[in-house]
């Protein structure tokens, strides 16, 4: 919401309800907003009049930050955007097939049921691929949420994709590839892709009893 909103990215306080019906569904918590660049500080509190306390807790936090040199770190770390599908280790991959190789995986999304978050890689930079893709996951998404659907294991060819979604115990992994694609490869980078997801879930997704 933060960041696809012009109006909060002015470098202006904001103070605003919230709803989170598995908290509360009947009152809100308040949020107070201070964005700088493609970076945030959100404080949350239960008590409607505390936005001048969570200024303060705002300007305590922002100069330890600085201070420390973090701050800038952080911006550094944005700029550089999201990681890339590159960091996951395939492997074998490029020898199970001579006309796929490392970059023929474009993009993938794991949804864990569990913590009710979703991981993915850097969107292509190219806007057209980007869209295409995005209409690709609803599409897929459609068919193995359709009504009676019992789908586990999707195969997927177009001319310009191939895809496989897994919908295993505890998660749903959507894997992309350019060009046709074989089940099986699809099949291997979608196993290696849930092995690093689940090595890293302490670092992709936020968890320790923190309710939505």
């Amino acid at each position: 919401m933060v960041f696809n909103s012009s109006s909060f990215l002015n470098g202006n306080e904001h103070w605003i309800p919230l709803c989170l019906p598995k908290f509360n569904p009947k009152g809100f918590l308040h949020a107070y907003i201070w964005a700088e660049g493609r970076l945030a500080i959100i404080l949350i509190s239960a008590d409607k009049n505390a936005f001048f306390n969570m200024r303060e807790v705002k300007e305590k936090v922002l100069e330890d930050l600085r201070r420390d040199g973090l701050w800038d770190k952080l911006l550094s770390s944005v700029r550089s955007g999201r990681y890339t599908v590159g960091i996951i280790p395939f492997g074998s991959l490029l020898n199970w097939t001579a006309d796929i190789g490392l970059s023929g995986i474009l993009h993938f999304i794991y949804k864990s049921k569990v913590q009710v978050q979703f991981t993915m890689p850097d969107l292509p930079s190219n806007d057209t691929q980007t869209r295409r893709l995005l209409a690709l996951y609803r599409h897929l998404h459609a068919i193995v949420h359709a009504r009676r659907s019992h789908i586990k294991v999707f195969h997927y060819l177009s001319r310009r994709f191939s895809a496989l979604v897994w919908v295993g115990t505890g998660f749903e992994c959507y894997v992309v590839a350019e060009g046709r694609v074989s089940r099986a490869v699809l099949a291997r980078a979608s196993r290696n892709i849930v092995r690093w997801v689940r090595a890293e879930e302490a670092r992709l997704f936020v968890s320790g009893g923190v309710v939505f």
